[in-house]
């Protein structure tokens, strides 16, 4: 996600990252996965947080379900990034934080995957199952994930950069700490308003 200087609004651009791409893609539980990172002592807070943020934007947090390997879900956002409109991606994208921030279904599910897509409009679920599968957009993948951790010092999420009106950047992430995720959101309602 970053903030360009010239613009007074937040702009938001998604980026490949993986918690763990060893995880399977029909998941594990998240709250034990996510309290094997996180102690439960700061964990539970964070998740109270940004069930009180995701609130009134109309999305249920919770930290119960499920979390899978997020690869096939990647892949289906960089094709859409190459293929469908801003506001299609949007629509993706939030179909897919559904899935895993209010579901609880794995986002690694293909079949829980074929139906964010079609609630995002794509509706050709051959032609989703396909790029599920592709070689290329694993690729591509790939690739996408060493630039953001080479060239973008991307090490966690959630990550923001803010690029302030004089050019330099600011980047908030590593949400550890409740107060990081109370800067996050404050940061977001800020540029966004």
């Amino acid at each position: 996600m970053s903030l360009k200087p010239e613009e007074e609004k937040l702009v938001i651009s998604f980026r490949p990252f993986q918690l763990d791409d060893s995880l399977p893609a029909e998941g594990v539980d998240k709250y034990k996965f996510l309290s094997n990172l996180i102690p439960p002592a700061a964990l539970d807070p964070m998740i109270e947080e940004l069930g009180s943020k995701f609130k009134p934007l109309g999305v249920a947090f919770t930290g119960k379900g499920l979390i899978g390997n997020s690869a096939k879900a990647h892949c289906l956002m960089i094709w859409a990034s190459e293929t469908a409109s801003q506001a299609q991606q949007l629509k993706l994208m939030d179909a897919l934080f559904q899935i895993h921030c209010s579901i609880g279904k794995s986002v690694g599910d293909p079949e829980a995957i074929v139906e964010a897509a079609a609630k995002a409009g794509f509706t050709d679920e051959d032609q989703i199952r396909s790029i599920l599968k592709s070689p290329i957009y694993k690729d591509k993948l790939k690739n996408l994930r060493k630039h953001a951790a080479t060239e973008l010092g991307i090490s966690t999420v959630p990550c923001l950069t803010v690029v302030k009106k004089d050019g330099k950047q600011e980047k908030l992430e590593e949400a550890q700490q409740i107060e990081t995720v109370q800067g996050f959101t404050d940061l977001i309602e800020e540029y966004s308003s």
